[in-house]
């Protein structure tokens, strides 16, 4: 079965993700939610790999993976560098030539704002993954963004249509978000979706701190409801030790 990137991770589950499976990691931004997408989006030595990003840049992502000696040859997608060119860009141009006198209608005719309108990073993400036919994995590393800038029940509505697609056409997809800040119902309803379900965390315990990995639901296995022990180290999350089975 395809690897998660985390050997010790394969071994407690039922050696590794079903092809099909959609998988939700939720957790705290000191974590590490953005290391293990890029650990998991190596864990496919060979087929298509895709890696939409929406807070960093292609380059910042290709870097991380060349640190750690994981595989670069992936479609690094990066939706934070659209967003600033398409948006955000023309956002503060406008600003600035509105603070330089130019009125609303002038900065209108210099056409900065032409096409915002049209833009729907949502709809490209879905878009973009229906093209991915077989033999693939998908991170969409994060949700939030989205959940961010669009209605909760079309990111969620997004999330299933996604999902159907990863199941039928037996590929593999990750999803990231962070946990604990948007209504419990939408959060409850994207981990309903998903074919499993990791949470990081970090607890303190005493003077220092523990970092868990929470396998909190693998769909029609509930016996593989487990707690692991990590640490991050030069090979990226790395489980020590299995502290609970369900």
């Amino acid at each position: 079965m395809p690897s998660t990137g985390i050997k010790k991770l394969d071994e407690v589950l039922m050696d590794g993700i079903p092809d099909g499976s959609s998988v939700l990691v939720m957790g705290t931004p000191s974590s590490g939610m953005e290391l293990f997408a890029k650990q998991f989006a190596s864990g496919d030595k060979n087929g298509n790999v895709v890696y939409f990003t929406t807070s960093e840049t292609e380059s910042e992502v290709k870097s991380m993976l060349k640190s750690y000696k994981w595989r670069e040859d992936i479609n690094v997608i990066s939706i934070s560098t659209q967003y600033y060119e398409k948006i955000l860009a023309k956002e503060l141009e406008a600003s600035k030539l509105k603070k330089e006198g130019l009125s609303v209608s002038d900065i209108a005719k210099l056409g900065t704002f032409e096409g915002r309108e049209d833009i729907n990073f949502l709809e490209t993400l879905t878009y973009e993954i229906s093209k991915l036919k077989k033999n693939y994995r998908v991170v969409v590393d994060s949700l939030d963004f989205f959940l961010e800038r669009y209605p909760p029940e079309d990111v969620l509505s997004a999330v299933r249509t996604i999902e159907a697609h990863v199941h039928y056409t037996k590929g593999l997809a990750l999803f990231t978000m962070i946990k604990d800040i948007y209504d419990k119902r939408i959060e409850n309803s994207i981990a309903a979706v998903a074919d499993c379900v990791i949470e990081l965390e970090v607890v303190k315990i005493g003077t220092g701190f523990e970092n868990r990995l929470v396998v909190q639901k693998v769909k029609n296995m509930p016996q593989k409801i487990i707690t692991l022990i990590y640490s991050i180290t030069d090979k990226g999350i790395t489980p020590e030790t299995i502290s609970r089975i369900g």
